[in-house]
């Protein structure tokens, strides 16, 4: 039975805790939707996002277990810092880091990544199309690690794509 962790907040809830009502929840608004308040759990959550599907079909959960260790770390030390205490050493680093995190982990920041990252893709992929030469090479080195063999026919498709 597996333990880990499939919803996954892009706000943490400590910090969304921070923000609640006498009743508990905390009030969001979205695209013109009416408020909504809900409890810190169910605030700012999504299932695996922060989990994608490695080549063998199983969720990569480093960086849900990165962030975890971040706000663990930083929580403790919330209210003092926000009470005015001047953090040094290992707590300022500690807080520094989460805030860091805080903007890496957005979905808007999330998906400009990946959009990088596709952009990259793509821009190799012509590349080595455009040479037959490093486009030759990189199916031979396909062939290889796979032990799957693809015909000039197929080859010449793949490029042309």
């Amino acid at each position: 039975m597996s333990s880990r962790t499939k919803k996954q907040h892009v706000v943490p809830r400590f910090y969304l805790s921070k923000f609640c009502d006498p009743d508990g929840l905390v009030w969001t608004y979205s695209g013109g939707d009416k408020p909504r308040g809900d409890k810190p759990e169910a605030t700012a959550v999504e299932t695996n996002f922060y989990s994608p599907i490695g080549a063998g079909g199983e969720r990569f959960d480093g960086a849900e277990e990165l962030l975890a260790e971040i706000e663990s770390n930083a929580a403790p030390l919330w209210d003092e810092l926000c009470a005015g205490r001047v953090m040094i050493g290992e707590e300022r680093e500690h807080i520094a880091l989460f805030l860091a995190a805080q903007y890496l982990r957005s979905p808007s920041t999330v998906r400009a990544g990946a959009e990088m990252m596709a952009s990259f893709a793509h821009h190799t992929a012509q590349f080595i199309a455009a040479k037959r030469d490093a486009h030759d090479q990189s199916v031979d080195n396909y062939e290889e690690e796979t032990g799957k063999s693809i015909s000039p026919e197929e080859r010449e498709k793949m490029r042309k794509f």
